[in-house]
């Protein structure tokens, strides 16, 4: 299914609302040599040798099928699996302590069948702010960790940087990151490093998949808002927020640009998951007749291309509100291992129940109508969420048992790993502390680990292993 834009849906972004009309196409992809051509190919090989993989499309390749249904259906977790009885009994509270689930994780975690189940591609993730997506990125780094995957590795100062890969000297370092293996430079196996989107960005994973993650475009100007102190209005008080946002102040606010409080721009997230530039091939693709375009009517297109893009499954886009059934997206996707999508909640609640009043509505509404490129992306997200995982599970009530399957594991996960680190978490932006307690003795070394690369945050993780390459010699300053 196709999504639509106009002109007046492009002059919307600073003028007033409209509805969408028309299509205009452009093109959107990688253009020019690959940065991968000129390197080995053999770490893209590691990605091939597991017998589950998805295609490049990330279709889903293991099916089964219930008599009498002919969609496609697949579990979670394996029936016939450990981990699978684990979780069951774990539900139901029957006969099963502590010791019993640690020492069942102790040999999953342990067991060469996991340590080898790699993606069925490389995974290039692009962060965008307010959005949960360090509580994705943290699940990511953890899984390159288990899986000895190759993620790039920064200072922890640089770690907190966008990186702007549409800059070619940014690029150039960018391409030339410490990896988690020791080694240096493109490929990498996953990249989570926080960096606007750039056609670029695909030459040095191995994917022609972008995956972000979007949320509600009032809820994540309120975040911004809140976390950044950019608005003029006090945003961790609701009312207030409401009246300054319906005001002629507030109006006047969002809807002029200003340097210096970039990070409460409007079409944020659009911005850093798409980027703002348009590529050579689309400007061509797009015809003489679109030359005169302004800057914002091309990013305006580039969204739309973008979109039609998700609409055909060629990306993927998450969604905050929804975050266990995300997780579940990218575990069918890439053909993940079910303890690779648990997750320890940064920033992010899994369902919002939150009741608003009539004000707040309206100026939700408000905010979504200037805010069209980011809308456009959060109802597509929304849209191919339930398309694709109804695919997956067979029909809704599918995708609702394999929800509850996935949030029982991941309290199943937060609960052990409980028992066996500690995590203290300061406030502004110092480093999340990640030490063992061992309450419970019988945890092994690689459970250890797990936890503890499931509870880093970004400066935590890239602290602690550039700290390990530089003690291992293999860190080049």
């Amino acid at each position: 299914m196709g999504v639509s834009v106009s002109r007046r849906h492009i002059v919307l972004v600073f003028t007033t609302f409209v509805a969408i009309r028309s299509i205009v196409r452009i093109g959107y992809g990688p253009v020019g040599d690959s940065y991968i051509q000129h390197r080995e190919r053999h770490e893209e090989q590691r990605f091939l040798s597991h017998p589950e993989g998805a295609d490049a499309g990330g279709s889903i390749d293991r099916r089964i099928h219930d008599s009498g249904n002919t969609a496609p259906k697949r579990s979670f977790i394996d029936p016939s699996s450990q981990l699978f009885d684990l979780v069951q009994r774990w539900e139901t509270n029957s006969s099963v302590t502590e010791e019993d689930a640690v020492q069942v994780l102790n040999s999953i975690v342990s067991s060469v069948e996991y340590i080898n189940h790699k993606p069925s591609q490389g995974i290039l993730f692009i962060k965008s702010h307010k959005t949960g997506s360090s509580t994705v990125s943290a699940a990511l780094r953890s899984l390159a960790t288990q899986h000895q995957l190759k993620h790039p590795v920064l200072t922890p100062k640089k770690s907190t940087f966008t990186w702007v890969a549409s800059n070619s000297k940014k690029f150039e370092q960018m391409a030339n990151f410490a990896s988690s293996d020791g080694s240096r430079g493109a490929p990498f196996d996953v990249w989570a490093v926080h960096a606007t989107y750039d056609d670029s960005l695909l030459s040095i994973v191995p994917t022609k998949v972008v995956v972000s993650i979007v949320r509600a475009p009032a809820a994540a100007m309120r975040s911004s808002c809140g976390y950044f102190h950019c608005c003029p209005a006090n945003a961790s008080d609701p009312s207030v927020f409401d009246n300054f946002v319906l005001s002629q102040e507030g109006q006047h606010f969002f809807n002029h640009s200003d340097d210096s409080r970039r990070s409460c721009e409007l079409e944020r997230m659009s911005k850093e998951i798409i980027g703002t530039g348009l590529n050579a091939s689309a400007l061509q693709a797009a015809g003489q007749k679109n030359k005169h375009l302004t800057a914002e009517e091309r990013f305006a297109l580039k969204t739309q291309k973008f979109a039609e893009a998700v609409e055909r499954g060629e990306h993927i886009l998450l969604v905050t509100e929804r975050m266990s059934e995300s997780m579940l997206l990218l575990w069918s996707a890439y053909s993940l291992h079910p303890l690779d999508v648990t997750y320890v909640s940064m920033k992010v609640n899994s369902q919002s129940s939150t009741t608003k009043g009539e004000k707040s509505l309206k100026a939700d509404e408000y905010l979504a109508a200037i805010s069209p490129n980011d809308s456009l992306l959060h109802a597509v997200a929304n849209r191919q969420l339930d398309k694709r995982l109804e695919k997956a599970f067979g029909d809704r009530a599918g995708v609702t048992s394999a929800r509850k399957q996935f949030e029982t594991l991941n309290h199943l996960i937060n609960h052990v790993c409980g028992l066996i680190i500690a995590v203290e978490k300061s406030k502004g932006r110092a480093t999340t502390r990640v030490h063992t307690t061992r309450k419970i003795s019988v945890a092994s070394r690689e459970l250890e680990i797990f936890c503890q690369e499931k509870n880093r945050d970004g400066r935590s993780w890239h602290g602690y292993h550039s700290k390990r390459l530089k003690q291992a010699g293999l860190w080049a300053d």
